[in-house]
């Protein structure tokens, strides 16, 4: 059940891994898979390695059976700190977008903290005016979560329901 790009990916991997060493499959060691993942960390990321690091795993221990995994660790990732907008650069960036459309969806990304899936399959229907929520259904992790209704959308969203059917879709 693996997609065809991770198939490449992997087979491409496997090839790697003996054409560097120049062995057959059989007489790969611990070391050099170690030494494999360690020259391609010196100009790949961490991803990339991980992803090697992945290929070589399912073919040796779970097509061969053999324990090499043991002793070796995943790369890690760095981790970063996101970049935080201030809420005057947010209301800018709002107030530059002309299109009314986009307006609406970046000011509900914001002011929902929705997700771009979940707005893409926001449907009329989801929208509570009486009570000003949103229900989102099948959010991250197939979860429904409930979001407010930012004020500055309501009129938006109003005048959006009177104009479509309750099972459409809002963009």
């Amino acid at each position: 059940n693996y997609s065809r790009k991770t198939i490449e990916s992997y087979l491409r991997y496997n090839h790697d891994l003996l054409r560097y060493h120049q062995k057959d499959p059989r007489e790969i060691t611990t070391d050099d898979i170690r030494a494999y993942l360690d020259y391609l960390s010196v100009d790949r990321g961490p991803s990339t390695v991980s992803v090697a690091y992945n290929a070589l795993q399912f073919y040796y221990k779970h097509i061969w059976r053999r324990s090499f995994f043991y002793h070796l660790h995943h790369p890690k990732q760095p981790k970063r700190l996101p970049v935080v907008l201030s809420k005057e650069e947010i209301r800018r960036m709002i107030n530059q977008t002309e299109n009314p459309k986009h307006r609406c969806i970046m000011s509900l990304l914001y002011g929902t903290g929705m997700r771009v899936g979940e707005i893409v399959r926001l449907r009329m229907n989801y929208i509570d005016f009486d009570r000003g929520i949103i229900h989102i259904q099948r959010s991250k992790g197939s979860k429904d979560r409930i979001v407010m209704i930012p004020k500055s959308l309501y009129e938006t969203l109003l005048n959006q329901q009177r104009l479509k059917k309750p099972i459409d879709f809002l963009f």
